[in-house]
């Protein structure tokens, strides 16, 4: 018996031997104190078995106490770092202080009867020729039971919590419960059987043994944290890490998204065919791979396309294998573009022999839609300016009438002749600005303008038609609306005038009631604008249509006059400065039309009440007076329209300024070289040489001319023109039909 445990005490002393020269950076403090416990605890249990007197027994009794104390406390902290549990630091020093506690009653056996009774103390020898300590426990002995069979209990609680959870080795907390479970039967039997010698020296070496051999195992795939974190953080690439004995060890958040049977594998399980097919060939890969060096693979799984890199896991300075790293990238996307590109190419491939056969056909076609566009625009500006060239000298005609004519009854004629040529070229912007909106060339400008600016023009236009017409006119607006705005104020009041004009042709009596108001964000004001009548209406049905170009809603209304075209270019209009344009009716009573801009705000002083009381001016006879006189400046005209140009002379007639003119670009060139001119006014689509030719032309060389100020007057007044001529050189612009005020406003800016 003796000989049996003078092994198991040998063994124990070559443990450490072989950690410390054998084992160097392969086990942890905890293990090698296990060691260093287990040795010393057996090595006291040896020298009591061989003891002969009280006194030799009880020196070998607090050896063996030395190291039994402390054996479960570090088997729980084994356990607890197996199955990957965190221990507090307060747990750790409460254990440690109870133990060094009950080691320090041990040793002070002899002394006092706190943990041994002094005077039970003795020994005898069994029939074996083995020492036997016999000893009565004192009072304090219950802590020494509460703290061993507390962390019994411990190790055995947390090794079963373990085991429920999922991404816990089942087989390595198995293998701990069954450690525990052994060890605590050895201790019950044997205080059952009372055996001759102590069986738990042996059960302590198995269950160390136990415990050694698993850490080992775990310790073999050890990496580093900051690998760990690298790999847990790719986000775009999935890794799966298995040991060197193609047990499963890890994967990341990815890897488990794109497999999420990952969840319900614990860890070091083996793969089966059990598990999904991309397993078994990530096994079947790993099982054929000789080499040292990565390796990539393509792997198809249920029409899913994985690209596969295949990595070793080395520790230590030897670089050892320690398990093999998976890492992959969804390629299926990728694959399906190639796949649809590749498809594709072959249908263009295909399609090609066909296109060749067309190819003359559709450069003919391409040929023929250029020119088409080309002659879209050339007809657009041609209309504009063919157009307004007549208007101009009607206008201009019809101004002289009204400033000279002491007719009333001609007055008023002439008052219905402005009237009627305003409309016609309110159908003139709306053709020209509906083609820009058709063809994506509209332009939204923004520069800052005075709000009430716009109501009142707005609002001179609906009193002057509303009178006409005896409607009422009502106004509300909020006191609180910002002075300034900064957006695009043409757009704004064209919208307005619209929506007006819209409103007064629909209705023959009662009231037009225009409310302006909105909503203030940060810097930003959302300009709210309705227009409610009391006409005749818009059926339900009809409401989608309303904003449709070239459409009426009710076909009934053929008397009103107009192109349909005013509110589809309104809504275009909104929407393009990021508003909206909306319409509410009761036919039979009356409709209301709302639009909304949103327009940075420059000046947010209150605009106070709008009164409305700038009235239109009712007289027949409008007196004139020339805002210049110049009998001394010379000015040019040229343009190849000889009406434009005596109605130009008439308007200017009693500013005394002395006028010459050309009709085309060669011999405004011819004339300038000739005699000096105060001012040129230049049209643009002449023949021979056009106006900005002509311009070129002037600024190249040296003459009598060449700082002479030129303003560009034309009927091209395409929306945009006039940045593209100011761009060119030119001083300034005008557009026919011209108003005699900025006729002259234009001249005594250049002339003083």
């Amino acid at each position: 018996m003796i000989g049996t445990h003078i092994i198991i005490t040998a063994i124990s002393f070559f443990a450490i031997f072989a950690m410390v020269y054998f084992m160097r950076g392969h086990y942890s403090t905890e293990e090698l104190l296990l060691t260093v416990m287990v040795a010393t605890s057996n090595a006291g249990t040896l020298l009591l078995y061989l003891s002969n007197t009280v006194g030799e027994a009880l020196i070998s009794n607090k050896v063996m106490y030395v190291g039994g104390i402390f054996i479960m406390y570090l088997v729980f902290l084994i356990i607890c770092d197996i199955v990957n549990i965190k221990i507090p630091n307060w747990v750790r020093i409460v254990l440690v202080a109870l133990s060094f506690f009950t080691l320090a009653l041990v040793l002070s056996t002899g002394y006092n009867d706190l943990y041994y009774k002094t005077e039970s103390l003795k020994v005898i020898k069994n029939s074996y020729g083995i020492t036997e300590f016999k000893k009565s426990y004192g009072p304090l002995h219950i802590i020494f039971l509460i703290l061993l069979y507390g962390e019994f209990l411990a190790c055995l609680a947390i090794t079963i919590a373990s085991l429920m959870r999922k991404n816990a080795s089942r087989r390595y907390t198995i293998t701990v419960l069954v450690a525990l479970v052994f060890c605590a039967a050895v201790d019950v039997i044997d205080r059952i059987m009372d055996f001759p010698i102590d069986p738990m020296p042996f059960a302590y070496i198995l269950v160390e043994g136990i415990l050694f051999s698993l850490c080992y195992v775990i310790r073999e795939f050890d990496m580093s944290e900051n690998e760990y974190n690298i790999l847990e953080k790719m986000s775009q690439y999935g890794y799966i890490t298995f040991n060197k004995s193609g047990r499963y060890v890890n994967s990341n958040p990815f890897a488990k998204e794109t497999f999420p049977e990952l969840n319900d594998i614990r860890l070091d399980s083996h793969i089966t065919e059990n598990y999904p097919t991309f397993y078994n060939e990530i096994m079947l890969w790993i099982k054929n791979w000789g080499g040292r060096k990565s390796v990539e693979k393509i792997i198809e799984l249920n029409g899913r396309y994985l690209s596969c890199t295949l990595k070793h896991i080395t520790s230590g300075a030897n670089k050892d294998n320690i398990g093999y790293l998976v890492e992959f990238t969804d390629e299926t996307e990728s694959r399906n573009h190639i796949r649809l590109l590749t498809e594709t190419n072959s249908n263009l491939e295909e399609a090609n022999a066909l296109l060749e056969e067309q190819k003359d056909l559709a450069e003919k076609y391409s040929q023929d839609a250029a020119n088409a566009n080309k002659a879209k625009s050339a007809f657009l500006a041609n209309m504009s300016h063919e157009i307004r060239t007549p208007i101009n000298t009607i206008m201009g005609m019809n101004t002289m009438i009204l400033r000279e004519s002491p007719n009333d009854d001609i007055t008023k004629y002439a008052n219905n002749i402005e009237t009627s040529s305003k409309y016609l070229l309110d159908i003139i912007n709306d053709i020209l600005d509906f083609s820009k909106v058709e063809s994506g060339k509209l332009d939204i400008s923004e520069d800052e303008y005075n709000l009430y600016d716009v109501l009142k023009d707005a609002y001179l236009s609906l009193r002057t038609a509303a009178d006409a017409k005896g409607l009422k006119v009502i106004v509300n607006n909020d006191a609180y609306l910002p002075t300034k705005l900064k957006g695009d104020a043409i757009r704004v009041k064209q919208i307005l005038l619209n929506i007006i004009s819209n409103s007064v042709k629909y209705t023959a009596d009662g009231a037009i009631t225009l409310s302006v108001g909105g909503v203030k964000a940060d810097n930003v004001f959302t300009l709210k604008v309705s227009v409610q009548d009391t006409g005749m209406g818009i059926k339900q049905e009809n409401l989608s249509k309303i904003f449709d170009s070239f459409q009426r809603a009710d076909n009934e209304n053929r008397g009103i006059e107009g192109t349909g075209l005013g509110l589809a270019i309104s809504k275009r209009f909104a929407q393009a400065m990021k508003g909206d344009i909306s319409v509410r009716s009761l036919y039979g009573v009356g409709s209301t039309f709302t639009f909304t801009v949103p327009q940075e705000i420059v000046d947010e002083t209150p605009l106070g009440r709008f009164t409305g009381n700038d009235q239109p001016d009712k007289s027949s006879h409008k007196s004139y007076a020339p805002s210049i006189i110049a009998k001394n400046a010379n000015i040019l005209v040229v343009d190849d329209a000889e009406m434009n140009i005596e109605m130009i002379k008439i308007l200017l007639k009693k500013t005394q300024i002395n006028i010459d003119s050309a009709n085309n670009g060669i011999m405004a060139i011819k004339m300038c070289k000739e005699k000096h001119y105060d001012l040129i006014f230049m049209d643009d689509l002449m023949p021979y040489m056009d106006g900005v030719q002509a311009f070129r032309k002037l600024k190249e060389t040296d003459h009598l001319n060449k700082t002479t100020p030129v303003v560009m007057l034309t009927a091209n007044a395409v929306r945009g023109q006039k940045e593209r001529y100011l761009a060119e050189g030119f001083n300034d612009y005008l557009s026919k039909p011209v108003p005699a005020e900025a006729l002259e406003e234009t001249i005594r800016k250049y002339i003083h």
